[in-house]
């Protein structure tokens, strides 16, 4: 027993040299050289001994003690790695969290300042709400939601907004009522015309389906070709009428720049002047003869002497009386020719003009259109010039309207800017059927059928653009 004992003792005493042995060699050879730091908070929340402390993320050190030094005063000592310098500035934050979960961290905040801390220096210490660990701008936010509350409380208690509000939704109020009432008003309207509205319905029903099928044989009969080959042969009468009219044009320009004429008419003016002086001669003359009768009935004997000189002055009047006639017959002979050319243009200086101005609404592209035209009737054939599309892209319409039977008119010239034909042709006394193709290149087909109201008023419907979209338009015109 007392050997047992005695081995135990020394194994004991092994074991207690070897501990011994293992605490100085781990101070002297395996201890990290560390600095010792001071933190002072003014709330240590919490912090422990023995809590990292990081910088960056990253384990530099930890707490070696926490005491309290005076009210309102934490002291926190730090022991950080020799191997790591804090820069001049730190200061170090306590994160605080709604659930403590696991050991608190207190973070190093690297200062911006020159050169490193010296060792046991103090550096501040805060602590952060669980909100800002949360999020970062939160104590920012907090401030901008703060500030606009109280913003919006000082709004409410605006009472000049509050009645302009009040105001509003009075007026608010108001305008639905009479919204209501308006509402009221038209389905009463509604439910009187009904009947009404049906048989208009209807009839415009009646009124599309009637312009489908005349769309349609106007399509089939522009598909078997005859139309376009009437068209061409159409087309080219116009191109040698639009040739010819050029032609009487550039005559009339002619004759009316004509030297000539002009030389004509002011030798006629200068023998009409002749004519009056030589009037004027004539009543002197007449007067000396008067004088001259009076003398000769006074001295009988004085007359016959001078009748050698009287009948020699007679013979001079006898000449300049048929000169002054010759000189009428010519001027009236000249101005009735003059006065026959005008009235071979028209029937006079200033015939009989029908103006004519016309809106209309086409359905492709919701335009509305206004054309301007004159007709300038003449002898034979009538002259209409005029605006397509007036006041917007103003296109001119030049046209001689040629009428081939009653009732029944050849139009051929310039149409909307283009050159074009038509063709007027009265169904009954105040109903009429117009159409018109213009455009070499792109040809056009518009279909109208006019009626007529009285007092210069009509109004009309038709198709336009048939080659192509066949669009619906309707619209009136006014005149005289």
């Amino acid at each position: 027993m007392q050997a047992a004992a005695k081995v135990g003792f020394l194994v004991l005493l092994l074991a207690a040299m070897l501990v011994g042995v293992a605490a100085v060699l781990q101070r002297s050879m395996f201890t990290v050289d560390r600095t010792s730091y001071r933190v002072v908070l003014a709330n240590a929340g919490g912090l422990t001994t023995g809590a990292r402390v990081t910088m960056s993320g990253v384990q530099i050190g930890t707490v070696t003690s926490v005491k309290l030094e005076s009210a309102g005063r934490a002291v926190a000592t730090l022991a950080v790695d020799s191997a790591h310098k804090l820069p001049s500035g730190s200061t170090a934050v306590l994160p605080t969290s709604f659930i403590s979960v696991g050991d608190q961290v207190l973070q190093i905040i690297p200062g911006a300042g020159p050169g490193t801390m010296q060792p046991n220096a103090e550096m501040t210490g805060t602590v952060t709400s669980p909100l800002a660990s949360m999020i970062p701008e939160s104590e920012e936010l907090l401030i901008s939601i703060n500030e606009t509350m109280t913003a919006m409380k000082e709004l409410m208690q605006d009472q000049e907004l509050k009645s302009g509000v009040t105001d509003m939704m009075a007026s608010a109020q108001g305008t639905a009522d009479a919204v209501a009432e308006l509402t009221g008003t038209m389905n009463q309207l509604l439910v009187q015309n009904q009947d009404e509205f049906n048989n208009l319905l209807v009839t415009t029903g009646r009124t599309m389906a009637n312009m489908e099928e005349m769309s349609l044989e106007i399509k089939n009969i522009v598909a078997q070709g005859v139309l376009e080959d009437k068209a061409i042969a159409l087309m080219d009468s116009l191109t040698e009428a639009v040739n010819q009219g050029k032609l009487l044009v550039s005559d009339l320009r002619e004759l009316t720049g004509d030297p000539e004429l002009h030389a004509s008419l002011k030798s006629s003016l200068k023998s009409f002047e002749e004519i009056t002086a030589n009037g004027t001669t004539i009543s002197s003359d007449l007067t000396e003869m008067t004088a001259s009768g009076k003398k000769v009935a006074k001295d009988f004997e004085s007359l016959s002497e001078n009748g050698i000189l009287i009948s020699e002055e007679t013979l001079i009047l006898m000449k300049k009386a048929n000169t002054l006639v010759d000189d009428v017959t010519e001027l009236v002979n000249s101005f009735k020719s003059t006065v026959d050319g005008f009235q071979g243009m028209g029937g006079g200086l200033f015939p009989e003009v029908d103006a004519d101005f016309s809106v209309g609404y086409q359905s492709h592209g919701q335009h509305i259109r206004t054309d301007a035209n004159i007709t300038i009737p003449g002898a034979q054939d009538d002259i209409v010039i005029g605006l397509y599309d007036a006041l917007e892209t103003n296109r001119i319409n030049a046209q001689i309207r040629k009428r081939m039977d009653k009732g029944l008119g050849l139009r051929y010239g310039v149409y909307a800017g283009k050159p074009g034909v038509g063709v007027d042709y009265r169904l009954a006394s105040s109903l009429n059927l117009r159409s018109d193709i213009y455009g070499f290149n792109d040809p056009r087909f518009d279909l109208r059928l006019t009626q007529e109201f009285g007092g210069g008023i009509r109004g009309w419907a038709g198709l336009e653009g048939i080659f192509r979209e066949s669009s619906p338009a309707i619209g009136f015109s006014f005149g005289r």
